[in-house]
């Protein structure tokens, strides 16, 4: 319980955390001489919060330490993670340029940014002729549209509609604030991919790579580097520039074949010429 603070104040009261009820299930009982009101058992925080949002729910159970991770800090991947990251990856890789975010693996990122399903884009420059509209641009975009659908009706994205969709992404339930909060909104609260992760099919050009970067995406994995056109590494990395208001993390994902993988990426019908944008 490391985590809790010890004295919760309340209005005029105070209450202190005594005991863990794991281990001791029945509220201990006090000497009568002890002119204190009777202890009673309530649910707190399981872990210290990671997110400013997610301190301000859990603050509302007891008061909880903020403790945010450093930028870059390695986080320990268990095998859930893991077997959670492969599954993205699986998905990603079903059209030749595509872009995909799953739903957050941390449950306290799931929850701060209100994601209960999936979103996928794929590349659409030639079906929609339009040299703009790359993967992680339509995914962007998507997730644009859909917070701002989700914020005013719950009726279905035009995308799912407009002969001019940018793509054709997953259902994405994004939960609206309720209207009558009238508390401010935190500075950078509405940044369309903040902590989330994505994955993608080809390293970001350097416009998708500046798009990301300006929806404060937390980590981007990449099948396949693109010596002449990449962003996040092979011709410039944009995250690492100087004078970037963000930073984000790009890695190359490792195929367990290592040998064979430009055969797996032919078979899969992923190569494209490598002076593409992608």
């Amino acid at each position: 319980m490391a985590h809790l603070k010890r004295i919760r104040k309340l209005d005029d009261r105070m209450s202190m955390v005594l005991i863990l009820t794991r281990e001791h299930p029945d509220p201990p009982a006090f000497p009568e001489h002890i002119r204190l009101p009777p202890p009673y058992v309530t649910p707190v925080p399981k872990s210290a919060a990671l997110m400013s949002t997610s301190l301000k729910l859990k603050t509302s159970l007891w008061p909880t330490i903020y403790a945010p991770r450093k930028k870059f800090e390695p986080e320990p991947w268990t095998k859930g993670k893991i077997r959670w990251a492969c599954d993205a990856m699986r998905q990603v890789v079903k059209l030749p340029i595509a872009a995909y975010v799953p739903v957050p693996y941390d449950e306290e990122i799931k929850t701060a940014t209100r994601m209960s399903d999936p979103i996928s884009a794929h590349d659409t420059r030639k079906s929609a002729s339009h040299p703009l509209r790359h993967s992680i641009i339509n995914l962007v975009r998507a997730v644009g549209e859909l917070r701002a659908s989700s914020t005013s009706s719950a009726a279905p994205s035009s995308l799912d509609h407009d002969p001019d969709a940018l793509s054709e992404p997953h259902t994405h339930v994004i939960t609206p604030q309720p209207s009558s909060e009238s508390q401010p909104v935190r500075n950078g609260a509405h940044y369309l991919l903040a902590s989330l992760t994505l994955f993608t099919t080809h390293e970001p050009c350097i416009m998708c790579s500046m798009a990301l970067l300006h929806s404060r995406v937390k980590e981007v994995f990449y099948l396949i580097p693109m010596a002449k056109t990449g962003g996040c590494g092979s011709l410039t990395c944009v995250p690492r520039l100087e004078g970037v208001n963000h930073r984000y993390a790009g890695s190359v994902w490792k195929h367990a074949g290592a040998g064979h993988m430009s055969e797996w990426v032919k078979e899969s019908g992923l190569i494209v010429d490598e002076a593409c944008d992608a």
